[in-house]
């Protein structure tokens, strides 16, 4: 997770500060985000900004498949809202190279309600995974609830999907405060058509975003083919579109397993080597069972931080918080 999460320079995913290890245990460390994920946020704000959430969201795939990742769980609990209110895609753990995936690693990612129908076959996973599963957290986001509500069980929605090739629901069909919802649900429609082939890709789904409600349907149906690799351009939006500033990849290529540099706290971000200093504000975690915690960092030029410190390690029990930076 770590391989991926580190090159990546986008205004709407969640940046990475590093890797902090401490005895046998070895933490992924980035801000702490207090308002949670999106799917939390909008729970408790019903008159939030949904479609621009999405189109953030968007935005930030069109990006990881330039990259040529896949993200492979992509969901609302995988988009974080920053204090100043903007989309992150977080938690890269699925997330594969295109070109380094082996049929055996292809094979059933993700999470059941919103994985594409192939990846219950033989399918490998590829781009439009993505985009159905993108489909699928549209309808998430504007309706409030988890995909297919009414299904209780996840066998029951595997078998709805297989057999009777169902969908969410298009409700709600207005916002609370009045706008309509009717070219999302279309855009979503498109994402999660069963033929991979026949999705669009994810420059062309956040592309119709930022259109004219006339002309929607039209531009997100100038299907490219989501299944195959994107060519190597790094441009991913025409700057009429583009929101926040382009972000820069480091490179294309997946790491080499024998490359460790990246431990201890990325530079690029300008941040000192630092210190982990647990307090009793901080030295909690998000749930009973979270393997997330809250820390303090001290870094060498004084500077404090709250950061978010995933363990690797999969029991959250058997971790002791940092008690000391690594040292390069």
């Amino acid at each position: 997770e770590a391989q991926v999460w580190r090159l990546l320079r986008h205004p709407h995913i969640l940046e990475f500060i590093g890797i902090y290890k401490a005895g046998d245990h070895m933490y992924l460390v980035s801000p702490f985000i207090e308002n949670g994920t999106l799917a939390e946020y909008i729970a408790t704000h019903p008159n939030a900004d949904r479609i621009r959430f999405l189109s953030e969201t968007a935005d930030a795939l069109a990006y990881l498949h330039a990259m040529k990742i896949i993200h492979a769980d992509v969901k609302a609990s995988n988009v974080l809202i920053s204090a100043d209110l903007r989309a992150l895609i977080c938690d890269f753990g699925l997330a594969k190279w295109m070109p380094s995936i082996t049929a055996s690693q292809s094979k059933g990612a993700g999470t059941v309600r919103w994985q594409s129908p192939e990846l219950w076959g033989d399918a490998p996973r590829c781009f439009a995974s993505d985009v159905y599963a993108f489909g699928i957290t549209i309808a998430e986001v504007l309706s409030g609830n988890v995909p297919f509500p009414e299904l209780l069980v996840d066998w029951a929605v595997v078998r709805a999907v297989l057999e009777d090739d169902v969908r969410p629901r298009r409700v709600p069909t207005h916002s609370p405060t009045g706008e309509s919802y009717q070219r999302i649900w279309n855009i979503a429609a498109r994402c999660w058509r069963r033929d991979p082939t026949a999705r669009p890709a994810m420059k062309q789904v956040f592309e119709a975003f930022g259109t004219t409600a006339a002309s929607a349907d039209q531009d997100v149906d100038e299907v490219h083919d989501a299944t195959s690799s994107p060519s190597g351009t790094i441009e991913i939006i025409p700057p009429s579109l583009r929101s926040t500033p382009e972000a820069t990849p480091l490179d294309l290529d997946p790491p080499k397993t024998e490359d460790t540099h990246w431990i201890g706290f990325t530079p690029a971000f300008g941040r000192q080597n630092g210190k982990f200093q647990p307090s009793k504000a901080t030295n909690q975690a998000y749930g009973a069972f979270s393997d997330v915690k809250m820390c303090e960092v001290i870094y060498e030029n004084g500077k404090r931080e709250i950061v978010s410190c995933r363990s690797i390690v999969y029991d959250p029990r058997q971790i002791p918080l940092p008690k000391k930076t690594r040292q390069r």
